[in-house]
């Protein structure tokens, strides 16, 4: 069978080593540098997969018989004659896409760290909902695998059963609102469910009881949230998760959070603090290192982990690296303007929710056609291409760049006011992340 290199696979190497990624799928593998450029060679060189073992020594050609299988398994390798999805579509497959659609820019709640300056003043006019069905339209017609309601907060407006019942009626992807469920009442929750209106909620918390959520979501906003969770619940609706922005206020309480959903049946998601909008304004207060706002759920693993198996410290040390290399996944970095995209409720489409200036501005949905009349405009593509990791100062010669957790560009703008400039806690991921890849 003959073969050649998906092109979403991208090769990092160090000290004889070679790290191959697949930016499609998130898998990679290590190996030595000669053996890996040696059996590429032969690739290009059109020998047949189960050939090229033979062409090596004994104790290769035993590495390479259960490499090459796996390879070609997890999508490294295909078939000569083959194109995927994303090599369809240079680097971007519409149906793999995720958008995020602001209905609104209002909210019942003001909360101290919303990105989306998102509130009830009395100066926000929702659009009409006839632009909002033009704009579906077209983001139906690009046929996303998912695409997102959101706000400000999307059950704040009047109508927006009647919104989500268009939608239902005309999309067969997969619809997630995120909502705080406050506005949610027993009658709203009997009908989405006996319409199917929405697939999965994501429900903003913050919290694990009235004191944590009242200091960023205000009071009575936690014993709201939960009451309307359980609305959903009560009518057997089930994909529900519920996220945390982690904060200098919060961070600690993340193993809470996590049990709080065990309790509730719910899915959790924590997201890094983002100093944009009112966070802005707060981040005195709010910001703190990447780094550390992981410390309170390694500290939790590790006494759990040591407990259950009886492990001393060197004994646990073996265990965190396997673990943590297990679980690492390589992505492409950044996914703005290539993999999402955010829509504001006048139809301008911006590469993330962050990203929403001016400057990255990629069109206005009720001004054109097409959504890919907006993506293939030369300008775009020529912005979205700076984006990429492989393209960034400072990060393109980076041995660990496909795994980074500190690359968002959003969050570099706001902090720095460019959107490429380097992280400032760089060089300490880098160091966590070699110690998972290359040793």
């Amino acid at each position: 069978m003959l073969v050649r290199l998906n092109s979403a696979v991208k090769i990092l190497n160090r000290n004889g080593l070679s790290v191959m990624v697949n930016l499609a799928n998130g898998g990679w593998t290590r190996l030595r540098s000669d053996l890996c450029h040696q059996f590429l060679r032969e690739i290009d060189l059109m020998t047949p997969l189960e050939d090229i073992p033979y062409k090596f020594g004994e104790k290769d050609k035993a590495i390479l018989k259960k490499l090459l299988p796996k390879l070609e398994e997890t999508k490294f390798l295909l078939p000569l004659d083959s194109e995927s999805e994303i090599e369809q579509t240079n680097g971007f497959c519409s149906h793999h896409s995720s958008l995020s659609l602001l209905v609104t820019l209002r909210c019942n709640l003001n909360c101290r760290h919303c990105s989306a300056n998102a509130g009830p003043q009395p100066a926000l006019v929702d659009p009409p909902i006839k632009d909002l069905f033009l704009i579906l339209e077209k983001i139906i017609a690009f046929d996303p695998k998912s695409f997102a309601i959101t706000g400000g907060e999307p059950f704040f407006r009047p109508d927006i059963l009647k919104l989500l019942r268009w939608v239902r009626n005309k999309y067969t992807g997969e619809l997630l609102v995120a909502t705080n469920a406050t506005l949610i009442t027993k009658e709203m929750a009997k009908t989405i469910k006996e319409e199917g209106l929405i697939d999965f909620f994501d429900v903003s918390l913050d919290g694990v009881d009235e004191t944590s959520c009242a200091n960023l979501r205000g009071h009575g906003t936690f014993e709201r949230t939960i009451r309307g969770i359980k609305y959903l619940q009560d009518e057997g609706i089930t994909n529900i998760s519920t996220s945390m922005v982690v904060t200098r206020q919060n961070y600690h309480l993340q193993p809470a959070f996590a049990s709080l959903n065990q309790e509730l049946g719910t899915k959790y998601i924590f997201h890094n603090f983002s100093p944009a909008g009112r966070g802005k304004v707060n981040s005195d207060e709010f910001d703190m290192p990447v780094r550390e706002t992981v410390q309170p759920v390694a500290q939790k693993i590790k006494q759990e982990v040591m407990a259950q198996n009886s492990m001393d410290i060197e004994g646990y040390k073996r265990w965190a690296r396997s673990n943590s290399r297990a679980a690492l996944v390589a992505k492409m970095q950044c996914g703005a303007g290539v993999s999402t995209f955010t829509v504001m409720p006048n139809g301008d489409v911006f590469p993330c929710t962050v990203l929403n200036y001016p400057q990255f501005l990629m069109g206005n949905l009720l001004s054109i056609d097409t959504f890919t009349t907006i993506i293939d405009r030369p300008t775009n593509r020529q912005l979205t291409e700076s984006f990429h990791i492989d393209h960034r100062p400072g990060c393109c010669d980076c041995d660990v760049r496909y795994f980074c957790i500190a690359v968002c560009m959003g969050e570099n703008y706001e902090r720095t006011g460019d959107h490429l400039a380097i992280h400032p806690e760089c060089s300490g991921i880098q160091q966590d992340l070699s110690e998972l890849v290359w040793k």
